[in-house]
């Protein structure tokens, strides 16, 4: 039965990561990125979409561009500089690196999609495409290395291994009371 309970536990806390823990950084990224760069925050929301309103100087496109990366970036870094030895609290990072590889890929479509003529709505790539057309080469090259970092990043973890002794121990517990 614990077992079971363990399973449950994971599922839940990999849905609360994706669905909440994620979309917290993603803002937190923009906004640390906008307040670094020096545009005025003026509104910020989490629910039901989360988004980041703010004020730039017009023509810095510099600011801009690091400001819409912030999104993508911040939960890459915090995730890959967070090592928790306690086995729940390294799934939460992992399935934030799992939605970071996921993000990136949805960013790489939206790209891909936008070269085709078709702007992805809500979507920060895109915006940032929008903005910047001439850029679609480095913003691509950011995008695929990021990506690549971060699924070479999980591998070395050998997350699967994990999970298998985390269960293991919990098998080990119900089966000699069995």
């Amino acid at each position: 039965m614990k077992f079971a309970y363990k399973a449950f536990g994971i599922l839940v806390l990999g849905v609360l990561s994706t669905a909440v823990v994620y979309p917290v950084l993603h803002e937190t990224g923009h906004c640390i990125m906008a307040i670094i760069t020096g545009a005025k925050i003026t509104q910020i929301g989490l629910f039901p979409l989360p988004y980041v309103a703010c004020e730039m100087q017009s023509g810095n496109n510099v600011c801009q561009m690091v400001t819409g990366m912030g999104g993508l970036l911040f939960p890459v870094a915090l995730s890959t500089l967070l090592k928790p030895r306690i086995f729940w609290l390294w799934y939460v990072v992992f399935a934030i690196k799992l939605t970071n590889v996921y993000a990136l890929i949805y960013s790489m479509i939206s790209v891909f999609l936008y070269t085709r003529g078709i702007a992805v709505s809500k979507d920060d790539i895109a915006q940032l495409l929008m903005m910047f057309p001439e850029k679609i080469l480095y913003i691509l090259i950011a995008i695929f290395a990021v990506l690549a970092l971060e699924i070479v990043i999980i591998f070395k973890e050998k997350p699967l291994l994990k999970c298998m002794v985390f269960f293991e121990k919990c098998g080990k517990k119900t089966g000699a009371n069995a």
